[in-house]
């Protein structure tokens, strides 16, 4: 009986307790963080009193909370206005918004919960039809940075009027009619027929007089050549034997029918046996004779479209060449779980090999510009196998790809291995735009279709290399260096200057600008010359680009004589979207933690007449390796990972590494300032 009656207290204690939690927990709500909350009185209506983040108390049935994201949230607004010319374009904004916290009650009781819809579309648009409205349809694009101002300051005044802080508003995206492009395609016929007829009567001209001082130079050769024989004997003969057997040779290696080549008298390939000594064969440029055996073209199909030139050019001013402005394109908190999708992890030997996948930042922003197949960034990331991801620190490397280097196999068995077994230095390979997974169907091999590829691929990789360096930072991969061979070297250096925090970088084999390497080395062999000067000549849109950018340029080659326009254009595009003059300088901190490795007899890269790196990035270290372009690669691969452990200690030098490299100073050799 005893036991019955504890039983019955212990179950009404129990029922009491249940009801006195349910009754509690009723009168609680949460605030979560980057959110606020505005009560609902049901007798007094909408208080004023805003709640801040955590647990509060209320009276049930009687107050209602109503919860607000406060935090910045991104959209994109499509419209469709006319310009002061009459044409129709499409237009489209992306906004960074939130709401001003402090007015959340007066913004809850007039517009709601659904305030950006009721605000942003209209507003938006409103301003969007009264500024590109003041313009005509061609000063869209030239004249792009003020219209995205007057439409930022516009918007952000009237967004206050309904309580909405606008952090940020990009124009990402615009478009012409059909009406507006085929008059455009019809103006630039006509003028290109003009130019063609005026062309074909240059070149005529020019024809009668390369004749003319043809005759004349073979008759002052005849003389010039009979004194040589008369002071050098059989030197001359001899220099002109060794000039024709490079010839034939490079001939005969791009013939399907020689699996190899003679060796005899009659094919002029018996050279001396004096010339064996290492000095004589890098002068006689085997960068140069190794090109000859690579059949890739660059830039098949020309320039490309004039209007994609210079929207990426306006990006590249505007945006990815400014850090502040390049950091909100990928800002560190857009970066979640979900951005990095991995695709397969597999152990082979003493290595874990993870193949990750995720999306372009530049394919939101410039969707028409970058083809599907680039739209999507693939990496390996190869880690000891025993390390445990997101768990353990360990520094990474970034490798970037030379070109023609397609895939991952190569970087792997070169560069990634040997870091792990000598320094226990993970790497993540990042697939270049154009290349392995990322070639669009029609391409062969590395050959890129258009000079704007080149651009487009170092405008992602810029992007794509905040996205892992964001995400390196979540999964412990730190410290982080990057690094790359040729243009890898020359993209490293590009993502180097945007990025806030700690990083080394080792630059091997490139130098501050791409220009002299398709106008002078070795690569401009493969360049359609012939090409670019007919699409530059049929159509104005390139010659008044190039004006302009001649003008752009005017104040630093005011003494500059141009001999050949195509090359000069070039010249200046090249310079445009490769220089390192025209980013941000890398934060001070990191300057110190970056190592430029040039090759004083290469025949690709030239240093001439292009800035030093100190005078770009005073501090930073250079090595000068006594080898050439190819040479290098093949023999100095030791040399380069020594260099990324020794910039990784520079950085953090209590860095945990398997062996610790000698640091050295920051030049081995220099040859003044080539």
């Amino acid at each position: 009986m005893a036991s019955s009656r504890l039983f019955n207290n212990i179950g009404r204690l129990g029922i009491g307790l249940a009801i006195a939690g349910g009754a509690i927990n009723s009168m609680l709500y949460n605030v979560d963080g980057g959110h606020r909350a505005v009560i609902f009185d049901r007798f007094q209506g909408v208080k004023p009193d805003v709640i801040g983040e955590g647990t509060h108390f209320m009276i049930p049935w009687l107050h209602r909370p109503i919860i607000f994201d406060i935090r910045t949230r991104p959209r994109s607004i499509p419209s469709i206005t006319g310009t002061k010319d009459l044409q129709t374009i499409n237009i489209t904004l992306r906004i960074l918004y939130r709401p001003r916290a402090e007015i959340l009650p007066k913004i809850f009781t007039n517009l709601g919960l659904d305030y950006e819809e009721r605000v942003l579309p209209s507003i938006t648009n409103e301003v969007l039809k009264s500024v590109v409205a003041q313009f005509d349809a061609i000063e869209l694009i030239t004249q792009r940075t003020l219209i995205s101002q007057r439409v930022s300051e516009l918007l952000t005044e009237r967004a206050a009027q309904f309580g909405l802080l606008l952090d940020d508003i990009s124009i990402t995206h615009v478009s012409f009619g059909p009406e507006f492009t085929s008059a455009v395609e019809l103006k630039q016929v006509a003028q290109q027929d003009a130019e063609k007829q005026r062309f074909l009567v240059e070149k005529a001209e020019q024809s009668r007089q390369a004749n003319v001082i043809a005759a004349e130079g073979d008759a002052r050769a005849a003389d010039l050549i009979g004194k040589a024989l008369g002071e050098a004997g059989d030197g001359l003969i001899e220099l002109r034997r060794i000039e024709a057997a490079e010839d034939i040779a490079g001939q005969l290696s791009k013939s399907r029918n020689i699996v190899y080549l003679p060796h005899g008298p009659q094919m002029l390939l018996n050279i001396s046996d004096d010339i064996k000594d290492s000095s004589t064969i890098e002068r006689m440029n085997f960068d140069n004779i190794f090109r000859r055996f690579i059949l890739t073209q660059s830039f098949v199909r020309g320039w490309g479209n004039p209007l994609h030139l210079q929207e990426i050019f306006m990006y590249r001013r505007d945006k990815i060449g400014v850090r502040d402005e390049c950091l909100k394109l990928v800002p560190a908190e857009s970066v979640q779980d979900n951005t990095i999708e991995i695709v397969k992890q597999e152990i082979k030997g003493d290595c874990t090999y993870i193949h990750g996948r995720f999306r372009s930042p530049l394919a939101d922003y410039l969707p028409n510009l970058v083809p599907p197949e680039i739209a999507t960034a693939h990496f390996q990331l190869i880690l000891p196998r025993d390390h445990r991801l997101g768990i353990d620190p360990i520094p990474i490397g970034l490798c970037y790809a030379g070109t023609g280097d397609h895939g991952f196999s190569r970087r792997r068995l070169v560069t990634a291995v040997p870091l792990i077994n000598q320094y226990r230095i993970a790497s993540i390979l990042l697939e270049n735009p154009y290349y392995g997974l990322r070639k669009p169907p029609q391409q062969s091999r590395s050959s890129l279709f258009y000079v704007t590829d080149l651009y487009i691929m170092g405008k992602a990789l810029i992007l794509e290399t905040l996205v892992l360096l964001h995400w390196c930072q979540k999964m412990k991969l730190t410290p982080a260096i990057l690094h790359g061979f040729s243009l890898g070297g020359h993209m490293a250096s590009l993502a180097f200057t945007n990025w806030p925090g700690p990083l080394s970088l080792l630059s091997c084999a490139s130098w501050s600008t791409s220009s002299t390497v398709y106008c002078d080395g070795v690569l401009s062999r493969t360049i359609p010359w012939a090409l670019l000067k007919q699409q530059f000549y049929e159509n104005k849109a390139y010659q008044t680009f190039y004006e302009y950018l001649r003008e752009r340029n005017r104040s630093t080659d005011s003494n500059v004589t141009i001999a050949d326009p195509i090359k000069d254009m070039m010249r200046l595009l090249m310079d445009e979207f490769t220089s390192l003059f025209n980013y941000s300088r890398p934060v001070q901190s990191n300057i110190s933690n970056a190592l430029f490795i040039a090759c004083i007899n290469d025949g690709y890269i030239i240093r001439d007449g292009i800035p030093h790196m100190n005078d770009l990035w005073p501090g930073c270290h250079i090595r000068y390796i006594p080898r050439g372009h190819i040479s290098a690669f093949l023999l100095n691969q030791s040399g380069f990972h020594d260099a990324v452990a020794e910039m990784l200690q520079r950085q953090q030098p209590d860095v945990k590494l398997k062996k610790y490299p000698i640091i050295t100073p920051a030049s081995i050799a220099s040859p003044g300032k080539p």
